[in-house]
This record gives structure tokens, sequence and C-alpha cells, in this order.
């Protein structure tokens, strides 16, 4: 009861008070989270430890730290957002890599990572005028839970629980619609939290920043099903808190009669392109658990 209270305090804020000030809040609160928390701020400097940033370890992370409370804030004001005024805040780079995967009318799998604002990117898609369901992790709390799924309604975002359902995902891809995912974490979904010891289970060997890890097998079996188009998208932070929506080009899928060699090739190009953006923007890519 106390965490929805919290949650629809700051829901509160979020919609009702100038941008510099609910930013001022969520940076004092990430403050204290980065403080406090051992495990994630751990967590956190384990990942910054190895991959290339321009500034120290520690002031990375709590750069990380500070940009997730911007993402929170601005993720509660998005019901404030339609179809005409949310080009107020964000601007799309390469717009017609997606228009025309679109036409094509194959299903789009709109790969994303959990870097910068990727809740947004798939609101915009929407408000733009795209058919497009998101695969969702559920919240813990089921009544924030119902909350998050009606905002995303509200701006015709559908949702699909992790692990549930997934065959409803292949009909809307097959069906020529988009589906958003992210592609760089690795879930046990039973759990709902990256499991180590699950990995060789769910998710795939790649590398990722010269290292082996594991990204979740995922976008590569949709598209191994489906044969749609997997077309990355990053709706990156700028400097003056507002976004830019990055479209990628699809990614060139490789054919394999083999399943879990299309899965293997396909996976790494996935993590390739996500290892490219979190390069360009380190301090943004919001994992609080040890990728490697």
């Amino acid at each position: 009861m106390l965490e929805y209270i919290l949650y629809l305090f700051a829901r509160f804020v979020a919609v009702s008070f100038p941008t510099p000030f609910k930013y001022w809040i969520g940076l004092r609160t990430s403050d204290m989270y980065f403080l406090f928390h051992r495990k994630n701020r751990k967590a956190v400097f384990s990942n910054f430890g190895k991959i290339p940033s321009k500034k120290a370890k520690y002031n990375a992370a709590r750069d990380m730290f500070h940009n997730f409370s911007k993402y929170l804030a601005d993720f509660l004001f998005i019901s404030q957002l339609n179809k005409y005024n949310w080009k107020k805040w964000v601007k799309t780079v390469n717009k017609e890599n997606f228009d025309n995967a679109y036409r094509k009318n194959k299903g789009i799998i709109a790969l994303t990572a959990h870097i910068g604002n990727w809740e947004l990117g798939g609101t915009i898609l929407s408000l733009m005028g795209y058919p497009i369901s998101a695969i969702v992790l559920p919240q813990r709390n089921r009544a924030i839970n119902n909350i998050f799924l009606k905002q995303r309604l509200a701006k015709g975002l559908k949702s699909i629980f992790l692990g549930q359902n997934l065959i409803e995902g292949v009909r809307r891809l097959k069906r020529g619609e988009v589906l958003a995912i992210l592609g760089d974490r690795n879930i046990d979904f039973s759990k709902n939290t990256r499991d180590k010891t699950a990995n060789k289970a769910t998710g795939v060997e790649v590398e990722f920043f010269g290292r082996k890890t594991y990204f979740p097998k995922g976008p590569a079996i949709l598209a191994y099903w489906t044969q749609a188009l997997i077309l990355p998208g990053f709706t990156i932070r700028n400097k003056n808190n507002k976004y830019t929506l990055h479209f990628e080009r699809p990614i060139q899928v490789k054919r394999c009669k083999d399943k879990e060699e299309f899965i293997r090739i396909n996976t790494q190009k996935i993590a390739t392109v996500i290892e490219k953006y979190v390069r360009l923007y380190p301090e943004q890519w919001c994992v609080f658990e040890e990728v490697w």
C-alpha cells in the first residue's frame, strides 16, 4: 500500500510541477538511493569497470542513477503526451528506415535497450499511428502494474507480459504489426529476475564489449518464427533534457536452417548494435545488475 501511495505522489509531482523542480526531487532521491543501496551500486560499478566512459567509474555510475531518476519522472509524464504535442519533447532521426520497413508488411520487431527512455520510444511510435505492442515485465505491485498498463493503453500501446502469451505477439507480427522488445537484459521470467544460474537456459552467449555474457534469445526466436524485420531504435536524452529517437536500418538477419545457429548468430548482431549505443551514451544505460 505504501509503495502505491508513493507512486501516486510521484506521478502527481511529475505532471503538476515544472520540469526543473521534478528533476531536482528525482536527483536528490537518486542520490540517497545511490548512497544506501549497496547491491545496485556495486553492480553498476562492476558494469562501468568494463565499458568505456570518459568519466571516472564513480562519477559515471552516479550519473547513471541520475539519468534513471529523470527517466522515471519522464515516464510518469507520458500520460500528458498526445499526437499533437509529442514533437515538443522528441525529434526523430532516420524515420525513413522505419517507414520503409513497415511498408514491407512483414512485421517489425522494434528492438531497443534499457538506455535513454525506452518506454517513451514505444509511446511515440503509437502516437505516430503505428499498431504497436510491447513485451513488458509485470510489476510486483498489482495496483501499480494496472496503472502502467492503463497508461500505455491510453496511448495505444498494448502490453504482452514477458513469458506469457508470446503466441499473441507472433500473431501480431504476422499481421504486419510492430512488437517492441528490450534486447539487453536476460530475464528468468519465472522469477522476474536476472538469474545468472539460468543464463544458459534462457539466454544466448554473445560478445559484448569484448567479453562473454548472455543476452535474451526472444528477439531472434520471434524473427525465426515470423520472418519479421528486426529494426533497432533508441530514444536518447539530449543535453537539454529533450529526446532524440534514432531509427537504425533493419538488422541484416542471417537465415539458417538450424534454429540454434540462427538464434546465436542474430543475437550477436543484436548485441553489436546495442553496444554501439551504450558506447556512445554509457551513463544513460540503466541496468542495475551485473551484466558480465
